[in-house]
């Protein structure tokens, strides 16, 4: 069998699921954030409207030990689709499917109730650009189209959640500063090396503080802060998959912050996801057009994009706005061998 294609869609492995998600495949059919999911018994499908939507789900999965990594899904329909050696892409009549490879397309499982074109893509390209967003209803964007005047319901992943009390909104910031004083000696902040986190009693300090930590973000989902720091913890922890998505969740809450955007470019990074760290770089260079800092991120990210003659200009722009920094002047000195042919250009950093 093989499951629709519509909008954007995750698609999930069922023994990848049956394996780690609590519940198993079926488990997961019935608690998927959207009631546009299918499954033809060998992948499940989840349907989304909004791109930051489908992707922050597929980081939850990694980060909830759901799934292994981010290689383990496949997200359909984004401008940068990589399709997984183990899905196949085609066509039910004039309807878009994937199946497990090896198997045959055969029948097409669709959601209950779905009618097709019910489930329409926005990328977020263009909901900033023709989207004016009046309200939140529960889990539903209502956006006004600048174009037509005409308003467009976008269901989302996270319902509201009422306000906390005054007393346990004190009670999680005593929490939270206790996290805080546990894991940043592992940050290398200021001027001091980070901590170690391999000893017994600093593995203690880490797991408290990434329990504590873990207690705030159930009860304040929405704070950008939080999910900064135990990204970078787990950057610490050599939890890349993990670090990624909470930096990813950071960046879509706060995407102005230029510490967050850097690191959440970083993680991009480090996983070989050089496209969108380009995407993040330059929109964090454009709203602060004077830092070389960035400047150099942005060559970086080009240069693990594969946009090499590109990465080389940026690169040189950097050295030239700030010809002291020493790591401006060696990441273009990198850049040239590359061009050079000396050395292969890097798919990740650090490679």
């Amino acid at each position: 069998m093989a499951v629709l294609l519509e909008a954007y869609s995750l698609l999930i492995r069922n023994e990848d699921l049956d394996s780690a998600y609590p519940a198993g495949a079926a488990g997961y059919l019935q608690d998927a954030p959207t009631t546009q999911s299918c499954t033809d018994g060998a992948i499940t499908r989840v349907g989304f409207m909004a791109e930051a939507d489908v992707r922050r789900e597929a980081a939850r999965l990694v980060a909830i030990g759901a799934i292994r990594s981010l290689e383990a899904v496949a997200v359909v329909g984004a401008d940068d689709t990589e399709v997984p050696s183990w899905l196949v892409l085609g066509s039910h009549g004039s309807t878009p499917c994937a199946w497990l490879q090896g198997e045959s397309m055969g029948a097409l499982a669709v959601p209950v109730g779905w009618a097709p074109g019910q489930l329409q893509r926005l990328d977020q390209a263009e909901i900033e650009e023709h989207l004016e967003h009046l309200r939140t209803e529960d889990r539903v964007d209502v956006y006004r189209d600048r174009r037509t005047g005409k308003l467009l319901y976008v269901g989302r992943t996270a319902g509201s959640r009422p306000p906390l009390s005054d007393a346990e909104a004190e009670r999680l910031e005593a929490v939270r500063l206790k996290a805080w004083r546990l894991l940043k000696p592992f940050l290398g902040l200021s001027d001091r090396a980070p901590k170690s986190p391999n000893g017994f009693f600093a593995r203690r300090s880490v797991k408290k503080g990434l329990t504590l930590l873990a207690e705030v973000i159930e009860a304040a989902p929405d704070i950008y802060s939080n999910y900064w720091l135990r990204g970078m913890v787990r950057r610490t922890l050599d939890d890349g998959a993990g670090s990624l998505a909470d930096l990813a969740r950071a960046y879509e809450l706060e995407p102005d912050h230029a510490d967050v955007a850097r690191e959440y470019s970083y993680a991009c990074l480090s996983l070989g996801q050089g496209d969108e760290a380009v995407r993040v770089a330059r929109r964090n260079l454009a709203a602060n057009v004077d830092n070389a800092g960035l400047q150099s991120n942005l060559a970086l990210a080009l240069l693990v994009a594969g946009r090499v003659d590109e990465a080389w200009t940026t690169a040189s722009q950097a050295v030239a706005a700030d010809p002291h920094d020493p790591i401006s002047r060696n990441l273009l000195a990198l850049i040239g061998r590359v061009v050079a042919g000396e050395l292969p250009c890097p798919d990740r950093y650090p490679s």
